[in-house]
């Protein structure tokens, strides 16, 4: 048997650098980055019968359910895996950006990583502060257009208000308003957090200090993530 695809689940606190950070690792170690949300509307304009499934219950301004996530996961993996497969390049592992969320997930993604002969290597997490999260979606703003994000402190625009590539005005998200923010930390404190417990249980958990330069916690990502892609050594007959 071939071994084992490799999953690396990314989990942060809402604001909490995952998206940058996983970004960089998927480029640096050719590992392709599944963003679920990025999958479910991809999945949605697929015109498939799952798809069409999602884009109801989206119509309908209803949260996607954990079975309809769980089946948009392994259906997008499948044809992620397949692409692959057919450029003759099959990836060592996937980077899960922001999956699991809930309990609900954690358990229904074990049934689906045995069909995919894959395991979790590792779950990274991105320990950071309520209220440096707080700060960074205030300070956040971005190029509705481009989806270039900017941070007034540590990576303002050059012109005050206006996106660097495009020129167009800077807009603040809907979810980094204050209010919404602390209603995202109430839910991951209820919703993430207890699944941290279960990793850690298993020795898969990594806790990472978010609240440190990008490249300070890239370097301690690429520390504890580089040694578990190292070839596994066949023992000799």
């Amino acid at each position: 048997m071939s071994n084992p695809l490799l999953i690396f689940p990314f989990i942060s606190p809402p604001s909490g650098g995952k998206g940058t950070q996983t970004q960089r690792l998927s480029e640096r170690y050719q590992l392709p980055r599944v963003d679920m949300g990025a999958m479910l509307r991809s999945v949605a304009a697929s015109g498939s019968p799952l798809g069409e499934r999602i884009k109801g219950i989206l119509a309908e301004g209803k949260l996607v359910d954990t079975p309809t996530v769980l089946d948009t996961l392994k259906e997008g993996v499948n044809a992620l895996l397949a692409e692959h497969q057919q450029s003759g390049q099959p990836p060592r592992g996937l980077i899960l950006d922001g999956f699991p969320r809930n309990a609900a997930q954690a358990e229904g993604l074990d049934p689906i990583l045995a069909d995919l002969n894959a395991r979790i290597a590792a779950v990274f997490y991105l320990d950071v502060p309520a209220e440096v999260i707080i700060e960074r979606a205030a300070n956040r703003l971005m190029s509705e257009t481009s989806g270039i994000v900017y941070n007034l402190k540590t990576k303002p625009p050059k012109t005050p208000g206006i996106c660097d590539v495009t020129g167009e005005k800077l807009i603040q998200r809907a979810d980094d308003k204050p209010e919404v923010v602390a209603s995202r930390l109430s839910s991951f404190t209820t919703e993430t957090e207890p699944i941290l417990a279960r990793y850690e249980a298993q020795g898969l958990l990594k806790r990472i200090n978010g609240n440190q330069p990008i490249d300070t916690v890239t370097d301690a990502l690429i520390a504890q993530l580089e040694p578990l892609l190292q070839p596994v050594q066949q023992p000799v007959a």
